[in-house]
Order: C-alpha cells, then sequence, then structure tokens
C-alpha cells in the first residue's frame, strides 16, 4: 500500500492531481484533502462508487511521483523496512552531498522539543530525543542531520 510521506507539502509542480478514470475529469489541489474533496463531490454526483476512493487517489498520484510517497504495511500504517532502508539510504546520500552538515545544539533542542510535544512521537529510550517517528518511521538521529526536515511540516532543512 502507498502512501504519501510530506501530504502537508506542496508537491513539485504545485498540485495533487487526480484523473478520474470513468469520465476523464481532472482534480487539482495544493494538499490531497483538496482533492479528496473535489473528487468525493464528482463520484456522488455521477453516482460513482467513493469506497476507497482516497487510496485510489494516492495510489494515482503515487504512479506519476513516487519519489513523494512510501510503502506502507496495509496493517499497521507504518513505513516497511524496505521503505525504511531506502529512506535511509536517501537520507544519508542527501546529508553527505551537503558536507554532513548537523543543526546548531539550539535548532536541534528545537527540533526534540517538537518532536516530543508531537502526537505521531514514539519516545522510547530514557534520553531526551530518542524514540522514533510514529509517522514517518525515522528515528531521533534524524533531528541532528541539517538536510532533514519533519514529514507533517513541523520543522525543515536548515539553510
Amino acid at each position: 500500500m502507498k502512501r504519501i510521506i510530506a501530504p502537508n507539502f506542496v508537491p513539485p509542480g504545485g498540485n495533487y492531481r487526480y484523473v478520474q478514470p470513468e469520465t476523464g475529469m481532472e482534480f487539482l489541489g495544493q494538499t490531497p484533502q483538496v482533492v479528496f474533496k473535489k473528487v468525493r463531490d464528482h463520484r456522488i454526483a455521477n453516482n460513482i462508487p467513493i469506497r476507497h476512493m482516497e487510496q485510489q487517489i494516492v495510489d494515482q498520484f503515487c504512479e506519476s511521483q513516487p519519489e513523494q510517497c512510501e510503502d506502507v504495511d496495509p496493517n499497521t500504517g507504518q513505513p516497511t523496512p524496505w521503505e525504511l532502508a531506502q529512506r535511509f539510504t536517501r537520507a544519508m546520500v542527501r546529508w553527505a552531498a551537503d558536507g554532513f552538515r548537523v543543526v546548531p545544539a539550539e535548532k536541534l533542542q528545537e527540533r526534540r522539543n517538537i518532536c516530543e510535544g508531537c502526537q505521531y512521537w514514539r519516545g522510547d529510550g530514557n534520553e531526551p530525543g530518542t524514540g522514533r517517528c510514529g509517522k514517518c518511521g525515522c528515528s531521533g538521529l534524524k533531528l541532528f542531520l541539517a538536510t532533514e526536515r519533519c514529514p507533517d511540516g513541523k520543522w525543515g532543512v536548515e539553510a
């Protein structure tokens, strides 16, 4: 099953796009939720079933922009081990290409505070910042890397 990695960010090209196969109607929106609503209204008006609609929209988007998506376990909704390994590899490549920059101490603490107060954070250690993000599956080590960002848009890449 596919999931959009960062649905709160506008994708490259400026919009999420979906074409309804039965009617050929195209829907655009800066967030998946905008597209979901437009498609739901269109399907209801045209007697097209809405069951599994959101996943169909995500699947079509992920076919056209696979770098914006990830594989998740349909039972848990969490990234698969293979997806986590791929994500880790891409993060390390970005980090190396950027000269292995880490965030300054004050920015690290700001990120930790944000994550520890987040509904998705799953702290599993005795030290602050140790744990795992329940949304993206990344460990607290991600907080140190200047090239990484929160998948929920709460903190971004350090310039």
